[in-house]
């Protein structure tokens, strides 16, 4: 019965990393990658038809943007030129996905549309090849094995000292600090599965789950320090402990 759900397990996450890694690799070509969160500045092209020259400054443009889910951002707002191109401040790149956008140029004489083109927004603000997509994922799945090992040791390895029928300790158990040590080892590799899965989820343009493992990552981040301390102070009482444990032993004082 354990064989059949670790193959299933297996099973079902190479779907997974297959459907990601598809994914990652047959998006949208964007005309331009912008960061997260970052103050970005779109920069639109106009060329005039008549005379196949960039647009002279009688040229007014203006453009209209679309969030990943179709709402609006900007309709038909004027940009503001500047040398060879026309400028617009994007207000908000905190929404990751594909934005669709198009611009209307005219010089009150001539004018028309542009084709609709696309920006992406992600975490890291470039386009993921496959090459990298593959690295992702290869991250993520090193991260994923070694965490359930280390939890499972984390979980298994015993903590208490050897005791006879009455409750007696009669012996030390030095796997402790292995227990300790590999519950600290879950912490940091969840930290990095978090990590990793926000910017896989990223690529993906999956907001609402990517937001979620940003908000886990920094959780987690904001008390490693903490949880270092605990388990360094948990080392150092046991350690103390069994020193003390160890002395009336010697002295064949039996302690519980």
């Amino acid at each position: 019965m354990k064989q059949k759900t670790i193959l299933l397990g297996i099973f079902l996450l190479g779907i997974f990393l297959l459907v990601i890694g598809t994914t990652l690799v047959t998006a949208i070509e964007p005309e331009f990658i912008f960061r997260q969160g970052i103050a970005t500045d779109l920069k639109i092209y106009c060329m005039d038809d008549n005379t196949g020259l960039p647009c002279d400054s009688l040229f007014n443009c203006s453009v209209t943007i679309q969030y990943p889910d179709t709402t609006l951002m900007a309709h038909d707002m004027n940009i503001t030129r500047q040398g060879g191109y026309y400028n617009y401040t994007l207000p908000n790149t905190d929404t990751l996905g594909f934005y669709q956008y198009q611009s209307y140029c005219t010089n009150g004489t001539t004018g028309g549309f542009s084709e609709e083109k696309y920006f992406l927004i992600n975490v890291l603000g470039e386009q993921v090849d496959t090459s990298k997509a593959m690295l992702y994922l290869g991250g993520l799945v090193i991260c994923v094995v070694f965490f359930l090992l280390s939890l499972f040791g984390a979980i298994k390895v015993p903590f208490d000292n050897k005791r006879d029928e009455r409750g007696y300790i009669i012996g030390l158990n030095d796997l402790k600090y292995v227990k300790i040590f590999l519950w600290f080892v879950s912490y940091i590799l969840l930290l990095s599965i978090f990590f990793i899965a926000q910017t896989v989820t990223g690529f993906l343009e999956a907001g609402v789950a990517t937001n979620i493992f940003n908000a886990g990552f920094w959780f987690l981040l904001v008390f490693l320090f903490p949880a270092f301390t605990l388990f360094l102070i948990m080392v150092i009482v046991r350690f103390v402990k069994d020193k003390k444990i160890e002395e009336l032993s010697l002295r064949n004082i039996k302690v519980r």
